[in-house]
């Protein structure tokens, strides 16, 4: 029996990567629920969204099937750098 049902992750560690972790987030998928927290959205930055980011995230997030992203209402760039 499975003790753990659902595992938070930051999206940020498996984005474009072909590294054993990224490989190995599929096979965890299979077994616990997962949703995506990122800490990189900048939310509250007044810097623009950054679109090709999102569309990484909705990407990965979607081939996982997480159950929800969340990020930090927060101003974490400014001017392009995080």
């Amino acid at each position: 029996e499975e003790i753990l049902e659902t595992l938070e992750v930051f999206p940020e560690h498996y984005l474009g990567k072909q590294d054993l972790a990224s490989r190995k987030i599929f096979e965890l998928r299979e077994r616990v629920s997962l949703v995506f927290h990122s800490v990189t959205f900048s939310l509250g930055s007044v810097d623009p969204l950054d679109e090709d980011f999102l569309l990484k995230v909705k990407t990965l997030a979607q081939q996982l099937k997480v159950l929800w992203v969340s990020d930090h209402l927060s101003y974490s760039s400014v001017g392009g750098v995080r």
